[in-house]
This record gives structure tokens, C-alpha cells and sequence, in this order.
């Protein structure tokens, strides 16, 4: 019984993490307007981007 209780304990932390990250994820995804990208220059592009985001002008 008590290796079971172990275990499910052990079982609840790993969810716990799991939901952690895809809330951290959600997050990430929500401020960056659903664009996915991976390479370092469409980072810059983006970081550039969000910059010039808080004027009313178009980008």
C-alpha cells in the first residue's frame, strides 16, 4: 500500500509539471498572436515587430 501511495504521489507531480508547461506554452503562443516560428531571424523580425507595435501606425 504504501508503494502505491508513493506512486500515485510521484504520478501527481508529473501532472502537476505537465499542466505547468502547457500553461507556460498557452501563454507564450497567446502573446505571440499564433505566428510560429523557429529561426533566429524571424525572432529578430518578430522582436523588431513588437517594437513598433505599441505606435498606431501600421507595420
Amino acid at each position: 500500500m504504501n508503494r502505491l501511495q508513493k506512486e500515485l504521489e510521484e504520478t501527481q507531480q508529473i501532472k502537476d509539471m505537465y499542466q505547468k508547461n502547457l500553461e507556460r506554452l498557452r501563454n507564450e503562443i497567446g502573446n505571440q498572436q499564433h505566428i510560429i516560428y523557429q529561426s533566429m531571424n524571424m525572432k529578430q523580425v518578430m522582436s523588431l515587430a513588437e517594437r513598433f507595435d505599441e505606435n498606431d501606425l501600421p507595420i
